[in-house]
């Protein structure tokens, strides 16, 4: 009787042990990865003239997005102007709870073509991403609201203007989904 693995064994082995890797890396992924979610236009967008192609948060693994106190949110807008967009162009990004006005959430760099994924001037016409970074910082209250992202160009006019719902929570609370 040999100690020894037979070819087919090891075979087999280093199979099952691709398909776990598999599984891990799939896992891995999809808990990392954000989630492309479903927004609104903004009521008030009534002149913008780009079109949101799609919108993946980062983390958000299901609607409405979670957004734990001392994480950082990444947003990936994937959006179509139909302008050719400067330098000059901003993005901003806006809470809303109850009864209260849009509160503005401060990015590190609001010009849109500084640090986030864009090269300007924009084309008319192509298809582009840009990446919204947000600290989700511990002063801020664990409360749901409705999240709003926009960006303005060189006029000041909407390239494109969303809202989707999220909530804020502390690291430590439990979130029980419905």
């Amino acid at each position: 009787m040999q100690h020894g693995v037979t070819e087919t064994e090891l075979k087999m082995a280093v199979k099952e042990a691709k398909v776990v890797l598999l599984y891990l890396v799939a896992f891995t992924f999809s808990s990392v990865a954000g989630t492309i979610i479903h927004v609104n236009k903004c009521p008030e967008e009534t002149q913008a003239y780009g079109t949101v192609v799609s919108v993946d948060i980062t983390p958000c693994p299901s609607e409405p997005c979670v957004f734990k106190k001392g994480s950082v949110v990444n947003g990936t807008i994937t959006f179509k102007s139909q302008e050719q967009i400067t330098n000059d162009s901003l993005i901003k990004v806006y809470g809303k709870l109850p009864s209260l006005p849009w509160l503005p959430f401060p990015l590190d760099q609001p010009k849109a073509c500084t640090g986030h994924g864009l090269e300007c001037p924009l084309k008319p016409n192509v298809e582009y991403k840009t990446v919204i970074s947000l600290e989700i910082k511990d002063a801020y209250p664990s409360t749901q609201l409705i999240a709003k992202m926009e960006m303005l160009d060189q006029n000041g006019k909407y390239v494109f203007c969303f809202e989707f719902p999220a909530r804020i929570t502390s690291s430590s609370e439990i979130i029980v989904s419905n």
